[in-house]
């Protein structure tokens, strides 16, 4: 399972790195109540964000599809994303 999180290339203000922090935190979850190991890949590059199609971020890549954009998406929603795989 690749899961990739898209974050702000040039932003580094506070609220920014708060958002990413939390959506780190609950994938993490996430995969501990899943008995799921996995490394969580973080990109800055705007690149990929064209790529995924993310107009705001964070962005959350589970195995090459976009699932989340512009949120942070609570630790059920991505358990049920990750259960969809």
């Amino acid at each position: 399972m690749e899961i990739i999180v898209i974050s702000a290339a040039v932003c580094s203000c506070q609220p920014k790195r708060i958002e990413l922090d939390k959506v780190i935190t609950n994938i993490n979850k996430a995969l501990q109540e899943m008995a799921i190991e996995t490394e969580i890949i973080i990109k800055n590059d705007f690149q990929d964000s064209i790529k995924y199609g993310i107009s705001n971020t964070p962005g959350v890549v589970i195995n090459g599809s976009l699932r989340f954009s512009g949120r942070v998406p609570k630790v059920e929603e991505i358990i049920e994303e990750i259960e969809r795989e």
